[in-house]
């Protein structure tokens, strides 16, 4: 009966230890995903200054719906990586993610 219990505490063990490096690991990508959407959307301030260009122009120029170009623009939006490489070809940037 011991030994049983034994091993369900090194299940339940195991298991927890699994649980922790799971959120962990979520974590992590929630800030990575994060930071990387806030460096894109710096990217695309700056060529609206460097540019002199509105909101509207923008998303004329980009060709997007002016709900994604705010949500680009508010760090919020999900792009995959054919989006994030056009969307730098159009601003005519190329993109730089370090590897830290």
């Amino acid at each position: 009966m011991q030994a049983k219990k034994r091993n369900e505490c090194s299940l339940y063990q195991s298991y927890k230890n699994q649980l922790n490096d799971f959120e962990r690991q979520v974590k992590c990508e929630q800030a990575y995903l994060q930071r990387l959407q806030q460096q894109i959307a710096e990217i695309v301030i700056l060529y609206m200054d460097e540019q002199q260009i509105g909101f509207n122009e923008l998303v004329r120029r980009l060709d997007m719906s002016p709900t994604k170009v705010s949500n680009i623009k508010k760090s919020k939006a999900n792009l995959t990586l054919a989006s994030i490489a056009r969307l730098f070809a159009l601003l005519n940037k190329e993109p730089d993610f370090n590897a830290k």
